[in-house]
Parts: structure tokens; sequence; C-alpha cells
């Protein structure tokens, strides 16, 4: 999955600066990124696992491909811990961290922004990295919706429920270098995406990527929406080799980046109607 998005945030972005840079002629109406008052951000995980045969699969990817992300077996203590019920859940909703065992509820955690606040600090204390940026760490919080669940199961776990109104940021350096929220990822884009930010004179992009409609402002300014279909973009993806993997997903799902270049600044936004 990490894979797949940082493959499509290089892709809406390389369609962005396209858009921009010579795409003159479209007649759509300009769409801008919508603003939310009270953005959510869902993420729903469906996990299953099978102590007979040492299978899971995970947000509807299969074992295979999850090994081809570079997941691999899980330890023995795992299955140890998983064999021993049918059904494990996290649920963060509002002010509140529930856990469930096979359905009964296990534990409450209060999820309040005191509480984060301990987190932030606990997080901190343990960290090598720079100080985490608490308010950028509130924009994703205050307003979660996650659910996590390990299931019994030898069947193949449900897709992904991914809906962000949050925009991801995202730093590109003169090398190309990318750092996501202010962490080092250790990748780069290509050499010729990098000099496309360049030769266009582009400081910051907000790609908004909301179940097949990518709304975008370049340097400030709203470009024309662009939409993906299904089945074209499987054509592209066999054709070049991009092993996007499942698009049913992503064409279910929605996300978004604040792409900045060279040192640029974030521009304001949020993704989703």
């Amino acid at each position: 999955m990490k894979k797949s998005f940082k493959i499509i945030l290089i892709f809406a972005a390389l369609l962005a600066i396209t858009a921009y840079a010579g795409v003159s002629t479209f007649s759509n109406a300009v769409a801008t990124v919508a603003a939310q008052e009270t953005p959510g951000n869902t993420l729903h995980i469906d996990a299953t696992f099978n102590p007979d045969t040492k299978a899971y699969s995970l947000g509807g990817f299969s074992q295979a491909q999850l090994a081809q992300m570079g997941l691999g077996e899980l330890p023995p203590e795992v299955w140890g811990l998983l064999g021993s019920f049918q059904q494990l859940s996290l649920k963060i909703s509002g002010e509140t961290v529930e856990l469930f065992a096979d359905d009964a509820k296990l534990a409450s955690v209060n999820w309040d922004k005191d509480s984060r606040k301990w987190l932030y600090s606990l997080i901190d204390g343990v960290s090598q990295a720079a100080p985490l940026d608490q308010q950028r760490a509130e924009l994703w919080l205050e307003k979660a919706d996650i659910q996590v669940t390990f299931r019994k199961s030898a069947e193949i776990s449900q897709p992904l429920v991914l809906d962000f109104a949050t925009l991801v940021n995202v730093d590109i350096d003169k090398a190309g270098v990318v750092s996501v929220e202010g962490f080092p990822t250790g990748q780069a884009l290509p050499a010729e995406a990098a000099q496309l930010f360049e030769s266009a004179n582009i400081d910051n992009v907000t790609v908004c990527w909301s179940k097949g409609e990518l709304n975008n402002t370049v340097n400030g300014a709203e470009i024309p929406k662009i939409t993906l279909f299904e089945e074209g973009l499987s054509v592209v993806d066999k054709a070049f080799g991009l092993n996007l993997g499942d698009l049913g997903q992503l064409f279910q799902s929605q996300l978004g980046a604040n792409i900045a270049y060279g040192g640029s600044m974030h521009p304001e936004g949020s993704c989703g109607q």
C-alpha cells in the first residue's frame, strides 16, 4: 500500500504539472478543493489470519501481495496471541479508544486533547527525530475515525476504507528527495519529475484524489478537474508496469497532498466535498 500511495502521489503531481504547463484548452469547469469545517479522517483496516496455515491478509491484499510490499512472515509470538482469539478490534472515534476481544468490550481509554498530548510527549521521548509537530498531529487525530480488526478466517480481508480530508504535507527538495509530514522517506522523485517542478517554476501543488477525481491547484491557481476511469488506468498500469495494485480500492478512496518544492510553504486546503 505504501508503494501504491507513493506512485499515485507522483502520478497525480505529474498530471497537475502537465495540466498547468501545457493543457490550456480544457473547457471543463474549474473545481476547487472543497474546504470542510470539520474534516474527517477515516481509516478502516480489516485483517484475517489462519493459525492452521499461518496465512494472513490485510486490507484486501493477500499474503503474496503483502510480501511484494516488504511484509514477511509473522513472528511465532504474534501467532500465539492471535490464535487465542476469534477476533480482536481497536476503535478510535471522538474522544474514546475502545478495545474488543471476541466482540466483548475489553477496555476503554480516554482520547481527548490532553490524552493525545501525553502521547505526543511519549513519542518525542523515544524518537530520535525532531519533536513531533503537535498542530499537524491534531489535524489528523482530532477528527479521526480509525478501526482495525483482526479476524480468524481463511478468507481474504475486506478492502481498506481510506477517506482522508486532511491533506498530507509532502516536501520535495531541489534534489528530488521526498519527506512526508517532516519525516524523511529515503525516496526521491525521478529526475524528470524534479526537473518539471524546476522548469515550470512550480513552488507548490495541492492534489486531492477523491474516488477517481483529481482536484488540483498549482502555485495557488486552480486548474481544471481531471477525472480518471478505472478501466483506462488499468490499461496504463499494464502498459508501463506501474504495479499499482488493486485499482478498485483506489477508486473507492479519498486522500490528498500538499506538495511543496524547494522549501516553499504548504498551501492550505482539505480534500473532499
